[in-house]
């Protein structure tokens, strides 16, 4: 699974743990996730305080417990989490989280943009279609976000692997800092061959 950003952040899987490639993507071919066992494991590196991550994504279901991309502590606490739980559209930073929105199946392109505020806070918007579902803050920042490598289509518990995702995904971005609204809308309206500059991709 190639990372096109020049970075050289590829992703791998292993055995019957890998998601089926090839089928029809929001652009071009996806990802097909089975809700079981597949998952995508990317490397180790951080984001800053100040970080974008976005995606398209077609659930299978709007159950609850699943993971589109996270990112963990070496003993599988939480740093980052993004995907469907509590109801909602939902982002975890920390122990710190909150959900909002109404879960739909079908594509749909998700965004979540952090801004740190001060030193023990950041504001959290989730955006769906190029607009704005929801803004928080946080009662956390990211820090030190080494240990595990990105996860893919799950997310890690202390006692392992869990909340896979059920469905297909495709043009999974990660910026190092915090996009506009102007940004955001312009990343969803494209196609994904010109993106919105940043220093990481």
């Amino acid at each position: 699974f190639a990372d096109d950003s020049g970075f050289g952040h590829h992703g791998a899987c292993s055995g019957d743990a890998c998601p089926t490639a090839g089928v029809g993507g929001r652009y071009g071919q996806g990802v097909q996730f089975d809700g079981s066992d597949d998952w995508i494991e990317g490397p180790d590196f951080d984001i800053g305080d100040g970080f974008t991550i976005g995606l398209w994504v077609n659930p299978d279901t709007v159950a609850d417990q699943q993971a589109f991309i996270a990112k963990h502590t070496v003993g599988g606490d939480n740093v980052i989490v993004f995907g469907f739980y509590i109801g909602g559209y939902s982002f975890h930073l920390r122990s710190s989280y909150h959900d909002e929105g109404t879960k739909t199946v079908g594509w749909q392109h998700l965004v979540a943009v952090g801004r740190k505020t001060d030193s023990a806070q950041t504001e959290v918007g989730v955006y769906k279609d190029g607009q704005l579902l929801w803004q928080s803050t946080l009662n956390a920042v990211v820090g030190d976000a080494a240990g595990k490598g990105w996860a893919i289509g799950q997310e890690w518990d202390p006692s392992g692997m869990s909340d896979f995702f059920g469905g297909a995904m495709d043009e999974v971005v990660i910026y190092n800092r915090a996009l506009s609204e102007l940004e955001v809308a312009a990343l969803y309206q494209s196609n994904y061959q010109s993106r919105v500059s940043t220093s990481q991709g």
